[in-house]
C-alpha cells in the first residue's frame, strides 16, 4: 500500500434549497511547498494534481483562499490557477487574515 499524507477523497458538501440553485462545494488541502515531517516528499505534488484534477472540469467555480501575510508573488497555488483557468474566469480569490 502506497503511503500518502492526504487522502485523494475531497469533501464535498451538498447544499440543497428549494429557492435557489443547488451548490456543491468541494474542499482540498491547501497547497504545500514542502511535506512535514514524517510525511511522504510527494505530498506537494499529489496535493497539486488532486486540485488540478478537482479544478479541471469547466462548469466549476475556483475559490482560492490567502492568507494576508503572504506575498502574492511566491503563493504557491499561483501558478495553478494560470494553468487551470487562464482567464480568471471561473476564479475568485479571496484574501483574509485567517
Amino acid at each position: 500500500m502506497k503511503k500518502t499524507a492526504v487522502s485523494s477523497k475531497p469533501i464535498v458538501m451538498r447544499v440543497k434549497y428549494s429557492h435557489c440553485p443547488n451548490l456543491t462545494i468541494i474542499d482540498t488541502p491547501g497547497f504545500v511547498l514542502k511535506a512535514k515531517k514524517g510525511e511522504p516528499d510527494k505530498t506537494p505534488e499529489e496535493i497539486l494534481a488532486m486540485v488540478k484534477s478537482l479544478a479541471s472540469p469547466p462548469h466549476r467555480l475556483l475559490l482560492f483562499l490567502q492568507q494576508s501575510s503572504v506575498e502574492w508573488c511566491s503563493s504557491v497555488w499561483l501558478d495553478a490557477i494560470c494553468e487551470i483557468d487562464p482567464s480568471f474566469r471561473r476564479t475568485m480569490i479571496v484574501v483574509s487574515k485567517f
